[in-house]
C-alpha cells in the first residue's frame, strides 16, 4: 500500500506542473525507489481514481483531467506537518475545555489517527511529546460553558446570574454575547450589557445560571469592539485613558524587551541602558499585579496616580514581614 505522504506529494507535484513530470524527478522530489513510484502511481489510479496518464514526448507523468474539471483526493488528505499541527491544535483544545470542545473535534481527531496509522505514525506517541502547564487556572461548568457558546453562535441575547467576587454579590443581567476569550488560562464573556446598556467583560467561571432568551442579539462591527474591548491593557479594560511608563533595568529588559504587553505599546531604549516601556490603560488592577512581580527591576515613572498605587502596595506588603 502507498504511504499517505508520498500520495500527497505526487497529487502536490502533478496538480501545479504545466508539463509533464518526469519518473527521475518523482524519484528525486519523494528521495524514494523506482519501484515506490511506480506503486504509488498504481495506487491512485486503481483506488484513488487518478487520471494520471503517461506522455512520451517529453516524457512523463500529467494529470488527464476533463474540461472544466480538477481532480482531488477523496477524503481528507493533509501532508505529515500539517496532521501533527491538527494534533497539536486538538490537544490544546482538549485541554482548555475538554467536556465541549472533545465532542465536537473527535470524528476528525479519529480521521488524522487513521491518517498517520496508514502512514506508519502514531498519534498517540507523538500527543505525548506534547506538554500543556496551566497556572491559575479556574475550572467552569461545561453545560454553562455550552449555552454560552451556542447563544454566540445563534446570536441570540442570555440572562445570566454573575458572581460579583469583589462584594459577594450575585447579579442578574441580559446580555448580547459578543465573543468568547481565553486569557491566562480563564474563559471572559465580551458582551452587551442590556440591562446596563454598555459593554462588559465577565469572567465565565462566576455566571452561575443561563437562560436563553430566544431574542437577537445586538450587533456591533469589529471596530466598535476591538475600539473598547483591546485599547487599554488587561481583560477588564474598557477604552483607555492613561498611559503607564515604565522603565525597566538593562537586566529585566533583556526579558521584556521580547515581550507584547498590548498591542499600542511604544518603546525605546534609554541613554543609561534602562528599557522604557509604554501601555495604554483604563483600570490599573491588573497592570498593578503584573508591575509588582518585577519587583525592584522596574519604575513607575507616571502618571503620579499609578506611581502612589504601586507604591502603596509595596508598603503594606512589607507590613506583612
Amino acid at each position: 500500500m502507498a504511504s499517505q505522504h508520498h500520495v500527497q506529494a505526487v497529487d502536490r507535484i502533478l496538480s501545479t506542473s504545466r508539463y509533464p513530470v518526469s519518473r527521475a524527478k518523482l524519484m528525486e522530489a519523494l528521495e524514494c525507489s523506482d519501484s515506490t513510484i511506480g506503486r504509488v502511481i498504481s495506487h491512485m489510479k486503481h483506488t484513488q481514481g487518478a487520471p494520471i496518464e503517461y506522455k512520451r514526448q517529453p516524457a512523463g507523468y500529467y494529470y488527464n483531467n476533463k474540461k472544466g474539471e480538477k481532480f482531488e483526493l477523496p477524503g481528507l488528505w493533509f501532508n505529515e506537518s500539517e496532521l501533527y499541527a491538527l494534533l497539536v491544535s486538538q490537544k490544546l483544545l482538549l485541554d482548555i475545555q475538554p467536556g465541549f470542545f472533545s465532542t465536537h473535534i473527535q470524528p476528525l481527531l479519529g480521521k488524522i489517527k487513521s491518517i498517520l496509522e496508514a502512514s506508519q505514525h502514531h498519534s498517540d506517541e507523538f500527543a505525548a511529546k506534547v506538554k500543556i502547564l496551566h497556572q491559575a487556572h479556574r475550572k467552569i461548568d461545561n453545560s454553562i460553558f455550552q449555552k454560552i457558546a451556542t447563544g454566540l453562535m445563534k446570536n441570540e441575547q442570555l440572562n445570566i446570574d454573575f458572581y460579583k467576587r469583589e462584594t459577594g454579590i450575585t447579579d442578574n443581567r441580559n446580555v448580547s454575547p459578543l465573543r468568547l476569550v481565553y486569557y491566562r488560562d480563564n474563559w471572559y464573556l465580551d458582551a452587551w450589557c442590556q440591562t446596563r446598556n454598555e459593554f462588559r467583560t465577565f469572567s465565565v467561571v462566576n455566571i452561575k445560571k443561563v437562560t436563553e432568551l430566544k431574542q437577537k442579539s445586538k450587533s456591533f462591527d469589529e471596530a466598535a469592539l476591538e475600539s473598547y474591548f483591546s485599547s487599554a491593557y488587561g481583560i477588564f479594560s474598557g477604552k483607555a485613558i492613561n498611559t503607564a511608563v515604565l522603565h525597566f533595568t538593562p537586566y529585566r529588559a533583556r526579558w521584556v524587551a521580547d515581550e507584547n504587553w498590548h498591542p499600542q505599546q511604544k518603546s525605546q531604549w534609554l541613554a543609561n541602558g534602562d528599557y522604557e516601556l509604554q501601555i495604554p490603560y483604563s483600570k490599573s488592577q491588573e497592570l498593578i499585579m503584573d508591575i509588582l512581580k518585577y519587583g525592584a527591576d522596574v519604575t513607575v515613572v507616571s502618571p503620579s496616580s499609578l506611581v502612589q498605587a504601586v507604591k502603596a502596595q509595596l508598603i503594606n506588603s512589607l507590613k506583612n514581614y
